[in-house]
């Protein structure tokens, strides 16, 4: 699969992981090579690289198998991505309580966040 750029690749991955609940950390981050592993010690793990000839970023290996269990918390979720999801929400209904995005979170991505989170997202 490939990207524009490394930041798209980083947002791709992030999104990946908050979908399927794998609490990821990035252990290579440059402007040409990109790594992210499971923190918990899974053999999960993606890597992408820029292209030679092109100004492309491209997923270079992945292995998929995961062998944790679901966390409630997760790494990838800042308040940046959530900020991102729920733009169109917000932009619909500017009075759309903390408290709602707390239970849609947990609702949809199984994940709990503090309250002060929710507010800086907001």
């Amino acid at each position: 699969m490939k990207f524009e750029s490394n930041s798209q690749f980083k947002e791709a991955v992030q999104s990946y992981a908050v979908a399927n609940d794998y609490n990821i950390r990035w252990t290579r981050t440059c402007a040409k090579k990109m790594e992210a592993k499971d923190i918990s010690g899974c053999p999960w793990r993606i890597y992408g690289s820029l292209m030679k000839r092109e100004l492309t970023f491209m997923i270079k290996r992945y292995n998929s198998e995961h062998k944790c269990s679901r966390s409630m918390r997760n790494r990838q979720a800042t308040k940046d991505w959530m900020a991102k999801y729920y733009l169109e929400k917000f932009r619909s209904n500017p009075n759309w309580s903390v408290d709602e995005m707390e239970k849609d979170l947990l609702a949809n991505f199984y994940i709990s966040i503090s309250r002060m989170k929710a507010y800086r997202t907001k």
